[in-house]
């Protein structure tokens, strides 16, 4: 099974100009996803927060601290890796990370 190896982020700037967070998960040490968080105009009662208190670069050092938790995971199984940002953020609206 594909097993995170590595997780590099960065500081980005989406099509509005606005700070964002961009994320590559790297695994086997050869296969790389890239993603980056949306963070639309609005927001519903539902919908994930986009940054911890509005703040990309609060989110990104939140986010270093704890990557690690998440090297050595399956990357195809998609219940053990929600299991695992759970743990790391138990809220509904994942408002810790």
């Amino acid at each position: 099974m594909p097993e995170i190896t590595s997780i590099e982020e960065r500081l980005v700037f989406n099509s509005r100009g606005d700070k964002s967070i961009e994320i590559d998960v790297q695994s086997d040490k050869k296969y790389r996803g890239r993603a980056c968080a949306p963070s639309g105009a609005s927001v519903g009662m539902y919908e994930a927060q986009s940054f911890v208190q509005n703040d990309p670069e609060l989110t990104l050092n939140n986010f270093k601290s704890r990557k690690n938790k998440f090297i050595g995971i399956d990357s195809a199984d998609l219940k053990n890796l929600h299991d695992a940002i759970k743990t790391v953020d138990p809220s509904d609206n994942y408002s810790i990370i």
